[in-house]
This record gives structure tokens, sequence and C-alpha cells, in this order.
């Protein structure tokens, strides 16, 4: 809501308040009585709320709580005074000031329809400013939580996009030194690899910039970064990707499957031996994404590959994008590293294409 839209709705709600006690009152009084009432009412009301709201309860509600209770109280005490004593003043409050003429049966009479007069008058003044108060601590809560809110999402966004910096500097690591080992020994893909490199980076720096992306386009840089590493070594056969039971209309937060299929190949033997291999497989059932990296590994490697900077980076990234909406199984057994990763995704994320 805009903050003109915020000043009519603001004025609009004290005028129908102002009118809901004018009309009432004009059914018991004179239109002058019910207007000096109405008044009596609804101003020191309304400076009893914003008094609160803009002054008492941010100077004086955390550090003196003592302090504000002694002030807001007094606020209620002023408020109720002001309004009896604009009460003085009206035709009505006059009629009460002759009871003690006439008969004694009479004056006792009316001394009684007085006393009760004055406890309706009391109730009435006092009730108002006491409502101010607990509306204005309402108010006040209710803006404070929404502030905190917003402070918790701006540091969740922040770090969100910090993780994601430090994604592409450890991708382009890691792909520099591929295309580095190439280079060095004249290999003829060399050139092919740096320009598999700059459509990588291309998606990367631009594609992700919406801070979501659809599945086809993620497995399609799975698959390219996969067939840039393959340029390596024409012997490396074992590496298969299966996203046939993907829904490619899904959409899933950004390079985010990609750091387990970096470690996948970094600290596997795929390279190695010709038993090496890494199998990638992603599938879509309702809502559930299902994705498996499995990578055979030497022994003297089996400490490696569930730790580095790329999978502590997802696994938190995990846990802001999705929480509670997540599952990340990672282990090995028999030389085989696997990642199990299950993602219950958005209905409302889906491809327009």
């Amino acid at each position: 809501m805009s903050i003109k839209n915020k000043k009519i709705t603001t004025v609009a709600l004290w005028l129908g308040i102002a009118l809901f006690f004018f009309a009432l009152f004009t059914e018991l009084t004179d239109p002058v009585t019910a207007l000096l009432r109405t008044t009596g009412i609804v101003v020191p009301q309304a400076a009893i709320f914003y008094l609160n709201i803009r002054v008492l309860l941010p100077k004086y509600f955390k550090p003196r709580p003592g302090h504000y209770v002694f002030l807001a109280l007094l606020s209620i005490v002023v408020s109720f005074g002001v309004g009896r004593l604009l009460f003085t003043f009206t035709p009505e409050y006059r009629r009460f000031g002759e009871v003690f003429d006439g008969p004694t049966k009479v004056m006792i009479q009316e001394v009684m329809s007085y006393s009760l007069w004055r406890f309706e008058e009391t109730l009435i003044h006092s009730a108002p400013p006491i409502f101010a108060v607990l509306a204005s601590l309402y108010f006040y809560s209710y803006k404070k939580a929404q502030e905190s809110d917003k402070k918790r999402l701006s540091v969740v966004e922040s770090e969100k996009d910090f993780l994601m910096q430090q994604i592409n500097p450890h991708f382009l690591f890691n792909t520099l030194n591929n295309i580095y080992s190439m280079t060095s020994m004249n290999d003829p893909k060399g050139p092919e690899a740096v320009m598999r490199l700059s459509k990588l980076l291309d998606y990367s720096l631009y594609g992700t910039r919406k801070g979501i992306v659809s599945l086809r386009d993620e497995v399609s840089y799975i698959k390219n970064f996969t067939e840039l590493f393959l340029l390596k070594d024409d012997e490396i056969v074992n590496v298969t990707i299966d996203h046939i039971h993907t829904d490619p209309s899904r959409k899933i937060a950004p390079m985010l499957l990609i750091p387990f299929v970096e470690n996948a190949f970094k600290h596997g033997n795929v390279e190695c031996v010709h038993e090496g291999f890494v199998r990638i497989s992603l599938a879509t059932e309702g809502n559930t994404l299902t994705f498996i990296c499995e990578n055979s590994f030497c022994e003297d490697k089996r400490k490696s590959p569930g730790h580095g900077i790329g999978i502590q980076n997802v696994s938190r990234r995990l846990e802001l994008f999705y929480p509670k909406r997540h599952s990340l199984e990672t282990g090995s057994r028999n030389r085989v590293f696997y990642v199990k990763l299950k993602i219950e995704l958005d209905d409302t994320e889906m491809s327009d294409n």
C-alpha cells in the first residue's frame, strides 16, 4: 500500500469512529451535546494512539517499561479529564446541576439517577483511551514484527546472492584447470573447449539473474559441463545423464545441481580406470524432483568426495531456497560415492515456455 493510500485509509478510519460516536450520542441527546461528547472522546483517543505509536512505545517500551506504564496511565487520565471537561459545556450536563432543587423525594431520585449517570459517563470516557493504548500496542508490535521479517528476508536474500557469487568462481576455477591441461598438451580440442566454456559462463552470468530457472536449462547446463569435461579424453565413455522422466517446465534454483556433478568428476576415477563411471539421473513425479549422482572412486580418495566449498555451498542454498522441502543423502558403498537429493517444488514454479 502506498503512503498516499495509507493516509486516506487512516483519515477514513478516524472519521468512521467519529461518525459512529456522533450517531450514537445523537440518539440519546441533542446535536450540540453529541458533537462535544464525540470530540471529547475521539480527539483524546487519537492523541493517545499517536503519542504511543510515535513517542512512548519506541522510546520507553523496551528500555524502560516502568516509565512506559506510568506515562501510558498518565495519558489515559489526562484524556479522561479532557473528555470530562468538554462535557461540562454541554446542555445535558447543566441539567444535572439542578438536581437538588425540589422536594426531598424527587431530589433523592435525581441523585440516584445522577450517580448512575456519572458511572456511565466514567465508563464512556475511560474506555476509548484504554482501547487506544491497547490498539497502539498491537499496531506497534505488528509493525516491529513486519520490520523484523523484512530484515530477516533481506539477510537471507543477501546470503543467497553471496553463495551464488561463490559458485561462479568455484566453477570457473575447476573448468579453467581442465582447459589448461588441454592447451598445455596442444590438444586441438582446446578452442572447442573455450567455446563451450563461454556458453556456460553466459548462462551462469546472465541466464540465472531471475533467481530461478527451468529444469530444461539446468539440465542443458549439466550436459554442456559434462561434454566440456569429456573433451579432455576420448577414452572417457562411462558417463551417462538420464533425464527422460523429467518435466522440463518445472523450475529450480539455478546452479543448484552442478556442484554435485563437479564433485563427481573431480573426486571420481572416471579418468583413471576403464571401469570408472559417473551416472547422473533426474526425474520428476508430481511436485517432487529426484536427483541422483553416482561416481566410482579409488580407495585413497574415499574421504574426499563429500567435502569441498561447492558441496557446503549447495547444502546451505538448499536450506535457504527449500527449507523443510528437501532431503539430501550422501554416502559411499563398494567404492561408489552417491548423492540423492529430493526437492518438493512449488506448484507455481512452472515455466512459461
